[in-house]
């Protein structure tokens, strides 16, 4: 059984070593947790002039599934003792071993309905490579397994509606799956805070190129001279470390012998050491991104001014991203405006959750990104906030007007 063990290890090493060494260099692209993926749409090609090849690994993780399934059935033998919590520990590693397995052979022959894509993470100078795959739509799955019990079911969240509408939510959990005789009941709840009088939404209108070091830099300016002038704390949620690290080097200077703190969150950064660093300060200035868009409560003077550096639209070379894509590409319909906006607005709107927490809360959010009042989509995301945006252009009208909830 070790020589078994030793072998298979041995064979799945050197795939993987040589399979990253050949994808090293490709056209690739880098995710939020600093990953490097690739789409596999052809096996053929993608592992062509791999050694060992891919079809003999499968059939010899095949050989030692059925070995473990043996040797489980043996164990079952053993003793009164430990043998309960040794055969439970054994038919763990079996269904690990039965899930790569699975995994493996799916990408093997890749299914119209998969997406199947491959990705490496670099530690120092070695790369470790790993397979995923998934479902390209995950509604009918959805629909069939929990809303079509007799039972039915019930969801709910203050971010479910985008422009005040549920298709978007309906469409991405199948209810249009579910039989015409279904009932299906959608009901808004309008909130119980009064945004209106608790707080001020800003958008800034500007012909500035959001992708350019001068965009950042009129953000990095705006947050230095609203944390200069209120001594309230300030978060900052942007969509990419590459923000976050461009806003902390403009800002350092400016910050330098200052009573404020700066807590910026970069690749490796612990949050929750963030926050605590944060909330020691009562001019503290925290720069996040993907982690402190949902998840985080902090009431009262803990958020009382809040940016949005730019819109949070997904990654579109993302795998599961390219996914919903071709979903609806393949049913003829926009994907950016059915997608990409709709799934945008949602995230946005949980960003801007981060600020109005109670009937007591007051504050100030500013949205950055131009492109909501540059572009036509723009309207659509700011139709599905609760309260008026203020269009600024120079910055002194924020500061004017933040004054009334100061």
């Amino acid at each position: 059984m070790s020589d078994k063990v030793t072998q298979l290890q041995t064979a799945l090493r050197s795939f993987f070593t040589a399979y990253s060494k050949q994808k090293k260099g490709a056209t690739t692209v880098q995710n939020p947790r600093y990953e490097v993926t690739h789409v596999i749409d052809d096996p053929g090609n993608e592992f062509a002039g791999i050694q060992p090849p891919p079809e003999e690994l499968s059939t010899a993780l095949k050989g030692f599934n059925t070995l473990v399934g043996e040797f489980i059935s043996t164990a079952r033998n053993i003793p009164a003792g430990k043998k309960s919590e040794y055969v439970q520990e054994l038919k763990i590693l079996a269904n690990s071993l039965q899930t790569t397995l699975t995994v493996f052979d799916r990408v093997l022959a890749v299914d119209r309905e998969d997406i199947v894509w491959s990705s490496f993470t670099t530690y120092g100078n070695r790369t470790y490579a790993n397979f995923s795959c998934a479902p390209r739509d995950v509604s009918q799955f959805i629909a069939e397994g929990i809303f079509s019990r007799e039972a039915g079911g019930l969801v709910c969240s203050a971010t479910l509606t985008v422009d005040y509408s549920f298709k978007y939510l309906s469409d991405t959990i199948g209810l249009h799956h579910l039989p015409p005789e279904r009932e299906i009941s959608e009901e808004i709840y309008y909130s119980p805070f009064l945004y209106q009088d608790q707080m001020k939404l800003f958008t800034f209108s500007s012909d500035l190129n959001i992708n350019s070091q001068d965009y950042l830099k009129a953000v990095a300016a705006q947050i230095d001279r609203f944390t200069l002038k209120f001594h309230k704390r300030m978060l900052v949620l942007c969509t990419s470390y590459q923000q976050t690290r461009a806003l902390k080097d403009f800002l350092q200077a400016s910050l330098h012998m200052s009573e404020r703190r700066l807590f910026v969150q970069v690749p490796g950064s612990n949050r929750l050491a963030l926050i605590r660093g944060y909330l020691a300060h009562s001019r503290a200035i925290l720069i996040g991104t993907a982690s402190f868009w949902e998840g985080v409560d902090l009431p009262g003077d803990k958020v009382e001014a809040l940016m949005i550096v730019k819109i949070p639209f997904a990654n579109p070379r993302e795998p599961m991203v390219i996914a919903k894509i071709q979903n609806f590409q393949r049913e003829g319909k926009n994907a950016f405006m059915d997608y990409s906006v709709p799934d945008a607005t949602v995230r946005m709107k949980q960003g801007f959750g981060r600020l109005i927490r109670s009937m007591e809360d007051t504050g100030v959010c500013i949205f950055t990104d131009p492109r909501l009042l540059n572009a036509r989509y723009g309207s659509v995301i700011l139709d599905s906030f609760p309260v008026e945006p203020i269009p600024y252009q120079r910055f002194d009208k924020v500061l004017l007007e933040s004054e009334e909830i100061f």
